[in-house]
């Protein structure tokens, strides 16, 4: 990993974290996410289940995604320093700086930036 665990990094990669992985991984506010039963298979809930794999592990899954699943690829999205800003994150949940907690929203204030909620969709008549 060629991104250092410093403060600057970890708030990058918590609000990279907030605005692309929340809504299917989960976050402080909502801890199983509400996608999380949705998708098969079901997406690890990172607050109940911190990731176990090794970084570059966890950096080829966020960069090339994973095949028949709902995890998509960030290559075309993130840039190559984003992706380790996450994977950094995410190997550093359990003991963040307060500037990241913040952004991150564990303080127990309503995150920084919060994601909606999914549209609920109108049922078809057939």
């Amino acid at each position: 990993n060629p991104v250092e665990a410093t403060a600057a990094n970890l708030v990058s990669g918590a609000s990279i974290y907030r605005q692309h992985c929340a809504l299917c991984h989960g976050d402080p506010a909502r801890p199983i996410s509400p996608l999380a039963h949705t998708l098969y298979p079901p997406p690890p809930q990172f607050l109940t289940d911190l990731p176990d794999m090794e970084e570059n592990e966890n950096y080829y899954i966020i960069l090339h995604g994973v095949r028949w699943t709902g995890m998509p690829g960030w290559k075309n999205v993130l840039e190559d320093r984003e992706i380790w800003q996450v994977v950094t994150f995410l190997s550093n949940t359990s003991h963040l700086p307060p500037e990241a907690k913040a952004v991150f929203g564990v303080t127990g204030n309503s995150p920084a930036t919060p994601f909606p909620m999914p549209m609920k969709m109108p049922k078809m008549k057939m």
